[in-house]
């Protein structure tokens, strides 16, 4: 590269001398030129000029013909050939389109890469057909993935240009049935209509039949969609409605079913991965991973090194790290940083934390892992430190201006923020920020309207959503939203269950919580805020009760495919919600049976002078692994393995076995 740059400066000076080629257009303008670096440049001038050496003047240069190229097209191309400089093509929007058409067909490689780079940086949902039809026209390397890539994720403002009714019902159909569209159904079925008003057409079976109808909410269709005069004279009614009345006896289904075309999910961009916690009374080492357009959650076969709770997570280049929180062993703090490599789904251990830190809080900001707060033999800390990718090293960082642990974090603009949390000596109401530039925390004056510790926040288009948590002794529904600009708090929707110690995510435009600690203990739910409703939903639960787990949103790219095709089985779709449901349904009764015989133990320990083999509980967990346990009589019960006697305010034994049902 260097001598052919050497060699282009010689050209520069001494032009004249080195020109031995003449391009000439059709209106009779001609420019000097170079043999080598019109080869070097261009595949179409290196076969032009191998067979056409023929087609010289009488001077032995070169004259080739561009009639279809713009002479001032032509001038910006030489100056950029005879340069390499990028910013000699002067691009502009009224410009670079004629100049890659014409860099695409003289083969300039590096001229259509530079033009693409500068379309791609300008597209917006005005632009956005244009730009996929211009990219498909060509089969433009660049442009074309990252036109689709924009046109599928933006495709709801898309639907509002005037531009989409005016594509041709084949392409149209394409884009609809993509597996890659991210869009509501209802936005699938409304363009459909707009379209067909548009063109001034009836109702298009092809188009119809890229709606995705089984998806869409069963009182949203009966109200808004089925007796559209579009269905008539279809099946799509009579249909939607046997598997709309089917959906709610999945989980009584003891077969697999799969899923038909008109109910199979669009691709997920990003899923959530949650990593150990607490269960029931225990510490885990389950990974699960819940795809947002299946809302349904799956275990991972691979596992934790070991169980840990409370730790911090990040997302970089393809893999998640985890730092910190506490392990099996005597719950003591953990200076562990672990990666996570979702590509081949292997674990590393990298250089440890300078200090250990259990409830802790982590993000990342210009390039780093930052490891903020958390405690040490149960003493908050307000100390930071700062981990060095490239290095795999540690760094101090500065404090916080009070010690905080249980508290959330996040990023927005380049700042930190570090919000509530445990102090030495109160629950925080207060929140800070941090940016590399200043190099320093800072406390902001508002403070928020509520004391929270173990809550969760996400930071998204200005403003900072902080939901749930604990302060004086009892766990919050309340949620409320900061707004960066102007330092405001106001409240927002409250959550359906009161929790903390849960996790937060912003996937699939919702909000996403996850887990914690509810009423009686540690929870399977799962909560979604619908930005354009303003409201909480529940979602699908977890397969299991968890809390203090550590969750992190990550691209479906970043997998291996054979990885992101088990869990974007859309085939497997419904047979997966099912055993999502019955697994759901197992712990519910799992969990009741628990609660009973704690009362009963509870009951029989505060009475006077009850032997203790009255409380007997023997390997429940047998009785569980039954098939049909939700079936069991109270003899079979027994034989699972459970027994449990207990005091009975007569001062008489009671078997269990035997008068089960006459107990209180």
């Amino acid at each position: 590269m260097a001598e052919i740059q050497r060699y282009r400066e010689f050209i520069q000076d001494n032009f004249e001398d080195c020109t031995d080629v003449i391009l000439y257009t059709s209106d009779g303008k001609r420019f000097g030129s170079n043999r080598f670096l019109l080869a070097y440049n261009s595949i179409f001038f290196q076969i032009y000029l191998k067979n056409c050496l023929h087609n010289t003047n009488l001077s032995g240069i070169n004259e080739i013909p561009l009639s279809q190229v713009d002479s001032k097209v032509v001038e910006v191309i030489l100056n950029y050939v005879h340069t390499e400089a990028s910013d000699s093509l002067k691009l502009k929007n009224n410009t670079v389109e004629n100049i890659l058409l014409a860099a695409d067909y003289l083969g300039l490689s590096s001229i259509v890469g530079i033009c693409e780079d500068y379309l791609i940086n300008r597209l917006e949902a005005e632009n956005a057909v244009g730009m996929y039809r211009f990219s498909r026209d060509l089969n433009l390397q660049k442009l074309g993935p990252a036109a689709q890539d924009f046109f599928f994720t933006h495709f709801r403002q898309i639907c509002s240009e005037e531009e989409i009714l005016e594509v041709p019902q084949d392409l149209l159909i394409q884009i609809l049935s993509a597996d890659g569209l991210q869009v509501d159904e209802v936005n699938v079925w409304n363009l459909v209509l707009s379209w067909c008003d548009y063109n001034k057409c009836g109702s298009s079976i092809p188009l119809l039949s890229t709606v995705r109808f089984g998806i869409i909410q069963t009182q949203t269709f009966r109200r808004q969609i089925a007796l559209h005069p579009f269905l008539k004279g279809t099946d799509i009614k009579e249909v939607i409605d046997r598997f709309q009345d089917f959906l709610p006896n999945l989980v009584q289904l003891e077969e697999s079913v799969r899923t038909p075309s008109y109910a199979q999910p669009r691709d997920a961009r990003n899923v959530v991965l949650a990593f150990g916690g607490w269960g029931v009374g225990t510490l885990i080492d389950n990974i699960s991973v819940y795809n947002p357009k299946f809302d349904v959650w799956m275990e991972m076969d691979v596992k934790l090194q070991s169980p840990r709770a409370y730790m911090g997570a990040v997302y970089h280049q393809k893999s998640v790290y985890l730092v910190g929180g506490h392990g099996s062993f005597g719950h003591a703090p953990s200076t562990q940083l672990l990666k996570f490599d979702l590509s081949s789904l292997t674990f590393s251990e990298l250089s440890n934390m300078r200090f250990t830190r259990n409830y802790l809080s982590a993000a990342y900001l210009d390039g780093s892992l930052y490891a903020v707060g958390g405690t040490f033999q149960n003493v908050e800390k307000s100390s930071c430190e700062r981990y060095d990718f490239h290095a795999n090293q540690w760094f101090e960082s500065p404090a916080m201006t009070v010690e905080r642990s249980d508290h959330a974090l996040v990023v927005y603009g380049g700042t930190m923020y570090a919000i509530g949390g445990m102090g030495r000596f109160q629950t925080h109401d207060s929140i800070e920020e941090f940016n590399t530039e200043t190099n320093h925390w800072k406390k902001l004056r508002n403070r928020m309207r509520s004391q929270r510790s173990a809550c969760k926040a996400v930071a998204l288009a200005g403003k900072i959503y902080v939901v749930g948590g604990w302060c004086s002794g009892r766990r919050l529904n309340s949620c409320e939203v900061f707004d960066i600009r102007y330092g405001t708090w106001t409240s927002m929707a409250p959550l359906n269950i009161a929790r903390s110690h849960h996790t937060m995510e912003y996937v699939d435009e919702k909000l996403l919580v996850v887990g914690g600690y509810d009423a009686d203990g540690a929870t399977s739910q799962v909560e979604l805020y619908d930005f354009e409703s303003k409201q909480w939903t529940l979602a699908g639960g977890l397969p299991s009760r968890r809390s203090g787990m550590a969750t992190i949103t990550v691209p479906t790219k970043a997998f291996s495919t054979e990885f992101y095709r088990m869990i974007d089985n859309k085939v497997e779709y419904l047979d997966l919600k099912r055993r999502n449901l019955q697994d759901q349904q197992l712990s519910v009764q799992r969990q009741q049976v628990l609660n009973q015989i704690q009362q009963m133990q509870e009951f029989g320990n505060n009475a006077e002078d009850v032997p203790a083999e009255h409380i007997i509980v023997d390997d429940i967990d047998m009785l569980f692994e039954q098939e049909d346990f939700d079936e069991l009589d109270e003899d079979e019960f027994m034989e699972a393995g459970a027994q449990v006697q207990f005091w009975h305010p007569e001062q008489e034994d009671i078997d269990s076995d035997e008068d089960w049902d006459d107990v209180e």
